[in-house]
């Protein structure tokens, strides 16, 4: 039963992960409840409602600072005026149309998710995602790898005989020294490269949540800080809250756990039970040595 005309669904200012996570199946699942499905969003982010039947997108690219669904610092004012008075002529637009914000979760009792990229052939390559992005807080300070240990980290996966792909964008990403480039490729393309990876590896950041729902295990780094706008801690988001799919999943968050050498050893044993080797042979494909 169609229970309105029109629903604007309005993600404007939610970060990445949220969206990716919570946001768009909670759209996908109300789709069924109006005739019309309009969705304001940040510029390139449409790849994440597939399959959610939506009739208009209203984007914007205004530069700012978020946390989780909310903005900390806005840098264009009048961009995002500008924003928000074409919401406004699309509400007009449409008599009866009902607004919903982010933040408001409430609004759908049930989510809708899909596997991003199904059906995409698997490969032999790792996915990187080398985060290096601005961060106002300690907390999120600590996500950011320097790009050294980066280079330590691909060198020993290239040295393994496994090609690595970097993700994300040039602006707050990394690229790791002899990785593939792929930042800011259009987010469909970045979904493709995913789904097909073995692995995907990095901090906890907004491409790995998009990882567990194309199905592709992944290994995460961060730490055990509880997280009050989500009401838990990082290792409980991953390995539940935001893991619809129960996608294999390794959390790293100890002291012990997070430095460069004991992640390259989790990445080296996910890897190897993703895909195991044939019989006598090394992860680097050449014949393993007896004695």
């Amino acid at each position: 039963m169609l229970h309105t005309a029109c629903i604007l669904a309005d993600c404007s200012t939610a970060e990445f992960g949220w969206e990716t996570a919570i946001w768009q199946a909670k759209v996908r699942y109300l789709r069924s409840q109006t005739q019309k499905l309009i969705v304001a969003t940040t510029a390139g982010r449409e790849a994440l409602y597939e399959r959610c039947g939506v009739d208009q997108f209203v984007v914007h690219n205004v530069p700012m600072v978020r946390d989780v669904w909310r903005p900390v610092m806005i840098y264009d004012h009048d961009a995002w005026r500008r924003h928000g008075d074409a919401l406004r002529r699309v509400t007009h637009s449409t008599p009866g149309t009902r607004r919903i914000t982010a933040g408001n979760t409430s609004v759908a009792r049930f989510s809708a998710y899909i596997r991003y990229g199904e059906g995409t052939p698997k490969s032999n390559y790792v996915v990187l995602h080398a985060r290096n992005r601005a961060a106002t807080t300690a907390h999120a300070r600590r996500h950011n790898w320097p790009k050294q240990k980066w280079d330590k980290l691909a060198a020993a996966l290239l040295a393994d005989g496994i090609p690595v792909v970097a993700i994300g964008t040039p602006e707050e990403a990394l690229l790791p020294a002899g990785a593939e480039d792929a930042r800011g490729i259009p987010l469909e393309d970045t979904i493709k490269l995913l789904a097909g990876a073995q692995l995907v590896a990095g901090p906890s950041s907004g491409p790995l949540h998009l990882a567990s729902l194309c199905g592709t295990p992944h290994v995460v780094w961060t730490d055990r800080a509880y997280n009050a706008s989500i009401g838990a801690t990082n290792r409980v988001r991953y390995e539940n809250l935001w893991n619809p799919l129960r996608t294999p999943c390794v959390v790293l968050d100890t002291p012990e756990t997070t430095t460069t050498e004991a992640i390259l050893a989790a990445i080296r044993k996910e890897y190897r039970i993703q895909r195991p080797l044939p019989r006598g042979e090394r992860i680097d494909g050449q014949p393993a040595t007896s004695g």
